[in-house]
Order: structure tokens, then C-alpha cells, then sequence
């Protein structure tokens, strides 16, 4: 994905106003950051030993979060006015017939704020472009790593049982970012200007966790340690139904130490022993941030159902669930003969 198609697509929706543009818009950056995410998260996989595949993606990966953290800080200062109308003023508004105009202006704070990332974005990407890399071969073989074979990846059942670990994991870590601003507007009395920040300490204790945990897969096995952390976040999302309020958004956030380690272990853990076939494997990961799409609408469900959104937290519940008992099961299984793993030449 173009970056400049990704970043324009999004000023064109500003620009016209209308909610579908916006979504094209997202779905746009989506595209492109899963391409990154199907070429990168392999290739550093396979960037040496196997078994340290998860500290070196979790290594990796840990340098993600600062970079999520700038975003969110620029987003809560260039983006969000910090006005937050109530209904009599928007009525009002909408009598004396300004509100069309304030919602224009609202709309356009993300251009010159997006013209700035996507022109950093832009810049790293012609860096990359100059930068040679080298090639991956198998092992077993001792020549370059082919394309693989879909049919092929129907003999690994652990690449399965990580894309369904995957697609709980990702689930669940939308559904409890992208509702921590609602759920804090409903249950605390902080604006929503002040949430964002609270939103900000979760994108911290992520690369904390990472920078954290990733010395420990030395001495503690990634799967156990995913299904340590799989469980804590279960008891955290609990305490997140049973008590809304600050108790609940403090839960919230400590959950993101703990949900660190999930998506680079599952993935590094899923594409074990794949050979030739990793790249392909990859693309199933990456594929199952789907997830990210169904668990929300189920969360909203429950919330609408039972006005309280506090109780569609057992949706990423049940997601951290899923991850904890693939932590635990994964080694069972592995398949009997794992083909040796990719080497760097």
C-alpha cells in the first residue's frame, strides 16, 4: 500500500465530510499496515535461531509502542479541540445554523496533522527502499526459501491453533483500547481530553511489558509465559465488569503489560518448523487481526442489550481466555517432525 495513498485517502474524507470516505480511509491504512506487518514479522522470525524466535520478535516489536504512544499524544493534542459540546449548545448551534461549520472545522484538525505523519512515514519509506537486506534460505535444503503451498500449511496444526489464538488475542485488545475513552466517559468523571491520556499509559505499559518480558523467555518458555499473562488479563477484565469506575480503567490499562508479549509470541510460536512455507503462514497470522473487526461488534451488542458497557468487557475476557489456554496447550500441538528452521546467510 502506497504511503501516500494511505495518507491522502484520509485527508480526501476530511476534506468531503462524509462517514463512508473515512472508512475507505481506514481501510486503506489497514491494507498497509498489514502488508508491513505479512513481509516483516517473517523475515524477523526467521532472522536467526528458532528457538529464540519469540524474544526476537518480541525484541522487535517492542520499539512499535513508542511510536503508537507519539500518535496517540499528537492525535489527543492536534486532533481532539478538547470542547466537548452539550446537547442545549448543540441545539442552540444548530438554530443560529453554525453547526454545520463547527463540525467542518472539527473534521479538518486532522489534516495538517496527517500531511506531518504521512510525511515522516514517507521519509522512512524511502529510507527502507535503499537499504539491502539479506535473503532467507532453509536450512533442510540449503537454498532460498521458495513460495510455499496453502496445501502444504493444512500439515501444520500449530499454524491453525495460533491463527485462532490470534484472532481471540486481537479481538480482545480492540475491544479494550477502542472502548477505554467511552467506558472512562461513562463510569469516571474525567473529560474526554484526559481519557486519551489514559489511553496513552496503556501504549506505556505495552512497551514496558515487551522490554520486560522479553529478558525472561530466557529462563521462562514463551508458551507458559503467554499463558501466564493470558490468565492475568482475565482476572483484570473481570475486575473491569465487576467494578466500573477507576478501579475498572486502572485494570484496563495494567491489562496492556500482560497483553505485550501476545501477538509477536503467538506468531513467532505459530510459524515454528514451516520452512519454505513461512511467508504464507505469516499471511494467516496477520490475517486473523479479523478478529479486531467481530469482537467489538459482539462487545456492542451485550453493552446495548444491557446498557452497561462495563459488562461487554467479557468479551476481551473471554479473547485473554483463548490466549491463556493457547499458551498452555501450544506445545501439545506441535507436529512430530518440525522441519529445521530458516538460517540467515
Amino acid at each position: 500500500m502506497p504511503v501516500w495513498l494511505r495518507d491522502d485517502s484520509v485527508l480526501a474524507a476530511a476534506v468531503s465530510g462524509q462517514y463512508v470516505p473515512f472508512l475507505v480511509a481506514l481501510f486503506a491504512v489497514g491494507c498497509g499496515a498489514s502488508i508491513l506487518e505479512t513481509a516483516a514479522n517473517p523475515f524477523m522470525a526467521q532472522f536467526g535461531p528458532a528457538e529464540t524466535s519469540e524474544r526476537r520478535l518480541n525484541f522487535a516489536q517492542s520499539f512499535n509502542p513508542p511510536g503508537t504512544i507519539l500518535g496517540v499524544i499528537v492525535g489527543g493534542q492536534f486532533i481532539f479541540s478538547g470542547v466537548e459540546l452539550k446537547a442545549p449548545e448543540v441545539a442552540a448551534m444548530k438554530q443560529a445554523g453554525t453547526y454545520a461549520g463547527y463540525l467542518h472545522e472539527e473534521l479538518m484538525r486532522v489534516v495538517p496533522t496527517y500531511l506531518a505523519l504521512g510525511s515522516a512515514v514517507l521519509l522512512f519509506a524511502l529510507i527502507l527502499s535503499r537499504m539491502k537486506f539479506p535473503s532467507m534460505r532453509n536450512a533442510a535444503e540449503g537454498e532460498e526459501e521458495g513460495e510455499g503451498s496453502f496445501r502444504a500449511l493444512l500439515d501444520y496444526p500449530q499454524l491453525w491453533f495460533a491463527v485462532i489464538a490470534n484472532v481471540c488475542n486481537v479481538g480482545a485488545q480492540i475491544c479494550m483500547w477502542s472502548n477505554l475513552i467511552l467506558y472512562m466517559k461513562q463510569y469516571t468523571p474525567v473529560s474526554e481530553r484526559t481519557a486519551s491520556w489514559y489511553l496513552t499509559a496503556t501504549l506505556v505499559m505495552l512497551a514496558v511489558g515487551r522490554f520486560a518480558s522479553t529478558p525472561l523467555m530466557k529462563y521462562v518458555s514463551p508458551s507458559k509465559l503467554l499463558g501466564v499473562y493470558g490468565l492475568a488479563n482475565v482476572l483484570l477484565m473481570a475486575l473491569a465488569v465487576l467494578r466500573p469506575g477507576m478501579v475498572g480503567a486502572y485494570a484496563i490499562v495494567a491489562a496492556s503489560f500482560f497483553l505485550s508479549i501476545m501477538f509477536p509470541t503467538i506468531f513467532a510460536l505459530g510459524l515454528k518448523g514451516l520452512g519454505p512455507n513461512t511467508k504464507l503462514g505469516g499471511s494467516f497470522l496477520v490475517m486473523a487481526i479479523v478478529g479486531g473487526a467481530v469482537f467489538p461488534l459482539v462487545l456492542g451488542w451485550i453493552a446495548r442489550a444491557t446498557g452497561s458497557l462495563a459488562w461487554g468487557y467479557i468479551v476481551p475476557l473471554v479473547g485473554f481466555a483463548g490466549v491463556g489456554l493457547y499458551g498452555f496447550l501450544a506445545p501439545r500441538v506441535q507436529p512430530k517432525e518440525v522441519a529445521a528452521a530458516p538460517q540467515v546467510i
